[in-house]
């Protein structure tokens, strides 16, 4: 039972995370989803497989096919949104980042269970899962003197260390976007320092922390004291006073992974961070390319599609067109035919004769469509006839009843004037308008002739 308690006391952690979940991220590119813990121990318990990663002294000994494939798994466990498939290589990254601390903490605590609890000819044997050639090249490694001095100046600086925090397993990325949610705005810089070190009752975790929050919060208490604003940027100000310079490439109350560059009050005066630095730079690059790229790739669907859409308005449009025109067309043909159909048969034109071969006889003037114009006067209805008779003047009685306005009889005249003639005969009258006047004029000349008749066969 004792050997059972030993094993459960600490091991490998199991994962919460089953199947593909929604995780969110901050402007950090750091996971502040309520499953964030879980992100956290996934990533951990990918890196403690000894199927993927294997067991090297420093995470930077770890191949990069390794790291490459340990990401696939872990992205593959993820639903990102679309905004973040712009920023994929920042995410990628700063997870690598996560897997960096958690891999360090794995390799501490095999030395704490199967190094340094055990005896000397106890620690050959390896730990369940790991490999034996890997496991015997991490025992030289904490057995050069070297490393031992190094493992001593760092737990002196362990103990040293005077300031913690009460997030316990919740990362301060979360802390920070509850906080967020809760007041509509990014916390300053002293308001995350008391809650990230204060218990639930609202009492200092330690004596350092006390002596700093405090500190802090009456100095921004002389300033409102004093009549100017209380805001986010002098608060800021005064936590930099107070705390310091950033160093080590990190930043107070973001966690691993979080540079300098990525805060904007953040400073670093370390040399080794420009490694670190290039890396998160190279990243943001990458993904701001990423985004332009896509955005470009967005612009380019658009206008295709819009290409596209025009061309078959226009080929729509072409179309409507055509169907107008044939419509035209038919309507064109049917008033055609009904006029065809009103015209009297004989004064409809004749059809037009087909083009003349190279070996038909030359074309012929076309017939005229009122061949009655070239044709010798042939009346259809009776000639009105000048007789003259002789007559005493002043006996209007001379005047024929067949001879009435210049020639025309009585009964002609009024069934021209009710329209009871057809159509033929007005146009005939219409062409050959110079008969009245003749009539006329022959009349006058006989009345010349007659000398005291004079004006006798005259139209008055």
């Amino acid at each position: 039972m004792e050997e059972q308690s030993e094993r459960r006391t600490r091991g490998a952690c199991i994962p919460k995370w089953k199947g593909k979940q929604v995780c969110l991220f901050d402007s950090t590119w750091k996971c502040v989803s309520e499953n964030s813990s879980d992100f956290s121990k996934m990533v951990a318990s990918e890196v403690k497989d000894p199927r993927h990663i294997p067991l090297k002294k420093d995470w930077r000994g770890v191949p990069a096919n390794a790291k490459e494939l340990m990401w696939e798994i872990i992205k593959g466990n993820i639903l990102f949104l679309d905004e973040d498939q712009d920023r994929m290589p920042i995410i990628r990254n700063m997870t690598l980042n996560v897997a960096d601390h958690a891999y360090k903490e794995y390799r501490n605590w095999l030395k704490a269970e199967y190094y340094t609890k055990r005896q000397e000819h106890e620690r050959s044997e390896p730990p369940p899962g790991v490999d034996g050639g890997q496991w015997a090249e991490m025992l030289a490694y904490w057995d050069d003197p070297k490393t031992k001095e190094v493992a001593e100046k760092n737990k002196i600086n362990r103990v040293s260390k005077k300031m913690n925090h009460t997030t316990g397993s919740k990362t301060f990325a979360r802390v920070r976007e509850e906080l967020k949610k809760k007041h509509g705005k990014e916390p300053d810089p002293i308001t995350f320092f008391r809650a990230t070190h204060t218990r639930k009752d609202d009492t200092w975790i330690d004596e350092s922390s006390q002596q700093r929050g405090i500190s802090m919060e009456s100095q921004v208490q002389s300033i409102v004291e004093s009549g100017e604003e209380d805001t986010s940027e002098i608060r800021t100000h005064i936590y930099v006073e107070q705390m310091g310079s950033e160093t080590r490439n990190r930043v107070r109350g973001y966690g691993h992974g979080v540079i300098s560059d990525m805060v904007s009050y953040a400073s670093s005066s370390d040399a080794r961070a420009s490694r670190k630095s290039s890396k998160g730079a190279l990243a943001r690059m990458v993904a701001k390319n990423n985004k332009l790229r896509r955005r470009e790739e967005e612009a380019s669907k658009l206008l295709a599609a819009v290409t596209v859409e025009l061309q078959q308005s226009k080929e729509s449009q072409n179309q409507v067109n055509q169907q107008q025109q044939a419509m035209m067309q038919q309507l064109m043909m049917q008033q055609q035919q009904l006029f065809m159909m009103l015209i009297p048969q004989h004064l409809q034109r004749p059809p037009l004769s087909p083009p003349a071969s190279q070996h038909s006889a030359p074309n012929q003037p076309p017939a005229s469509a009122y061949p009655m114009q070239h044709m010798s006067f042939q009346p259809q209805y009776p000639t009105p006839v000048y007789r003259p008779q002789m007559a005493s003047p002043g006996d209007h009685s001379h005047i024929s009843p067949g001879v009435f306005n210049a020639g025309l009889s009585s009964g002609l005249l009024s069934g021209m004037m009710s329209g009871s003639l057809d159509g033929d005969l007005l146009r005939y009258l219409g062409a050959h308008a110079g008969l009245a006047e003749g009539v006329g004029g022959v009349a006058e000349g006989a009345g010349a002739q007659g000398g005291p008749a004079e004006g006798s066969g005259s139209v008055e």
